[in-house]
C-alpha cells in the first residue's frame, strides 16, 4: 500500500503549528530559567522553518545571535526610537532593529 502524500500548503501550515508551539514552549522555560532548554526549543524551531521554508512569526522573538528566546524585561531591553524599534538581546549584546510600519496617505 502507497503511502498518501500531504500537500505543500499542508506541511507548511503544520510547520507554522510546531514552530508556535516551540517558541511558546522556549518562553515559558526562559521565565522558569531553563535557558538551556528554552535555547533547545529555539534551535528545533529554526530546524523546521528551515526544512519547510517556513518564516517564524514576527511576534516570536529570539535572537539571532545566542538563540535565546527574548522575553522583554528578563533577558533582553525594548527602546523606541524615532524610526525604530531596538531590541538588545541581554545575554550576548545583539542589537535587532526593527522599522516601524508607516502608513502613507493619511
Amino acid at each position: 500500500m502507497a503511502k498518501k502524500r500531504i500537500s505543500n500548503k499542508e506541511v507548511k501550515h503544520l510547520a507554522r503549528e510546531r514552530i508556535h508551539c516551540l517558541m511558546q514552549m522556549a518562553v515559558d522555560e526562559t521565565r522558569q530559567g531553563h535557558y538551556e532548554r528554552s535555547k533547545r526549543y529555539v534551535q528545533l524551531a529554526r530546524r523546521i522553518s528551515n526544512k519547510t521554508k517556513t518564516e517564524i512569526a514576527k511576534e516570536d522573538l529570539y535572537c539571532k545571535g545566542c538563540l535565546s528566546p527574548l522575553v522583554p524585561g528578563m533577558n533582553c531591553k525594548v527602546r523606541l526610537k524615532a524610526q525604530h524599534q531596538s531590541v538588545h538581546c541581554l545575554t550576548c549584546g545583539k542589537v535587532i532593529r526593527t522599522p516601524y510600519a508607516y502608513k502613507h496617505g493619511d
